[in-house]
């Protein structure tokens, strides 16, 4: 919480925020969403402040301010203003030449090299009211001609929680198809009243949900952010400071699989410079790709001190060699112990927090080098598991998680963990049931209804779907709001509220 002799706005008596004011609030912005507004968005940016503070029915900014910057992020008053000034303008296959690099050049790639497990995951950050997934997914229906029996996903998320409401209702009026040609308009729209509805078939290929690009919650198996072939984050990165862009940039790159393919707008490097993604050239679009070897995260060097050595001269050799001592009275040092190996309890620990912090290839060796003496432990194995999803192993983890439940069944994180990665490759009647597992020992598991909410949204059957998320909600009202949620590496239990209520589409507290 902020000091109470942090400065206040000070009034403006007129009905838009004064120099100060906008100065504290951008600044407040900034911090808690790493959204940085430009001077030339500073009438919307105001203009959105004065709004939310009227719809909060608070009269004075100075008090709104305050209690803003008190809130929870996740909460309904941050999601209001959020709401009001991150409106962001999109349509229908926005910027032609990149939408033609990945027609032509991209995606046939990409299903080429999906074509035995016949996968896909795709994922727009930043996706606004959906005009961005919802083209891609009807690219992808004219390149597959066999859809059908392909597994696709392609995840969609923004802050901006109104629009993701807006987004899922799939409906748009003229000015989003500016770009669009009137053959697919006709082909996957039904018009009413000046509005057009997309088609089912395209509706039910996207998930939306709400993400905040500045918070540290991917990628994740718990956020469904991990082994992506393709990312868009389009004209986004543009209002994030500087320290935010490197960091997303980073996180995208570890949600990439190796060869996979990060689309940004034309006024956006992704970090190219540093050998984190090589750019590729299309006629009229610069895309960028991950290398098939990731590069070594950087670390500070360890700096060892050494004493320096003596300037002084050497001391002349003794004339005599004194004479010896009795072997009785040498000192005879004891002998040093061997370093004691960590228990296992430190080494999950230890573990634990590296992957807490995206370290997965450390965790990783950790988690081996224990197993070389002890292959059969489950814990030890689960958790190798879950290195290795977070890298997008898929075959990898499901070898390990499957290792580890024929050790322990009762493991109830490892059959999350199973799960998930059978989510991931598209086996979702399979993960319907080891979900069903993870609840039958632990009925309280809030991330496995969480998950069971999004696995019957995709299979269609909403009624779960909103009773499992209910269920999941209370049981996270529960938790104290900075603790980790179990089953995660880092989702902290008032980031999902935040992601729930969101669904549920309102701010509000438990049902």
């Amino acid at each position: 919480m902020t000091s109470p002799c942090a400065p206040q706005p000070a009034a403006s008596p007129s009905g838009q925020p004064g120099k100060e004011e906008m100065e504290l609030f951008r600044g407040l912005i900034l911090e808690r969403c790493g959204i940085h507004f430009l001077d030339r968005r500073e009438y919307a940016l105001a203009r959105g402040i004065q709004a939310a503070t009227e719809r909060a029915g608070i009269k004075s900014r100075r008090d709104y301010y305050r209690l803003l910057r008190d809130s929870d992020t996740d909460s309904a008053l941050w999601e209001e203003l959020l709401n009001l000034v991150t409106v962001g303008e999109t349509y229908f296959f926005r910027d032609e030449s990149q939408m033609d690099a990945l027609r032509r050049h991209v995606l046939p790639g990409i299903i080429s090299s999906r074509s035995r497990d016949r996968r896909l995951r795709i994922w727009s950050a930043g996706c606004a009211t959906g005009e961005e997934p919802y083209t891609l997914a009807i690219l992808l229906r004219e390149l597959l001609p066999a859809i059908e029996s392909w597994n696709i996903h392609i995840l969609a998320t923004d802050i901006n929680k109104k629009a993701l409401e807006q987004a899922r209702r799939g409906e748009f009026r003229e000015w989003s198809f500016r770009r669009a040609s009137p053959k697919m308009k006709k082909r996957y729209f039904t018009e009413r009243d000046g509005r057009y509805r997309l088609s089912e078939q395209i509706r039910r290929m996207v998930t939306f949900l709400p993400l905040n690009l500045a918070e540290d919650v991917y990628p994740s198996l718990a956020t469904d952010t991990v082994a992506m072939d393709l990312i868009l984050c389009r004209n986004v990165v543009l209002y994030l400071r500087e320290a935010v862009i490197r960091q997303t940039m980073e996180r995208f790159h570890r949600a990439l699989l190796p060869g996979g393919w990060l689309v940004v707008s034309a006024a956006e490097t992704p970090g190219a410079g540093n050998g984190l993604f090589i750019p590729q050239s299309f006629p009229g679009a610069i895309l960028y790709q991950k290398g098939m070897e990731s590069p070594p995260r950087e670390e500070a060097p360890v700096r060892i001190s050494v004493p320096p050595p003596s300037l002084a001269p050497p001391l002349p050799a003794p004339l005599e060699r004194p004479a010896p001592m009795p072997a009785a009275a040498v000192p005879v040092p004891a002998p040093s112990p061997e370093a004691k190996a960590p228990s296992e309890e430190e080494v999950i620990a230890e573990g634990t927090a590296l992957m807490g912090q995206s370290f997965y290839e450390k965790a990783l060796a950790l988690f081996e080098t224990r197993l070389s003496q002890d292959p059969d432990n489950p814990r030890l194995l689960h958790l190798a598991a879950r290195a290795h999803a977070n890298m997008g192993r898929l075959q990898q983890a499901g070898a390990l998680c499957r290792k580890a439940l024929a050790r322990d069944p009762l493991l109830e994180e490892a059959q999350y963990t199973m799960a998930l990665i059978l989510q991931e490759a598209g086996e979702l009647e399979n993960a319907l049931v080891q979900l069903k597992k993870t609840l039958y020992l632990d009925g309280d598991f809030v991330l496995a209804h969480f998950s069971l909410s999004h696995l019957y949204a995709r299979l269609g059957k909403m009624e779960e779907s909103a009773r499992h998320r209910v269920q999941a909600l209370r049981l996270a009202c529960g938790l104290e709001s900075h603790s980790v949620v179990r089953g995660s590496e880092r989702l902290t239990a008032a980031q999902l509220r935040g992601l729930l209520r969101a669904e549920r589409g309102d701010g509000g507290g438990p049902p």
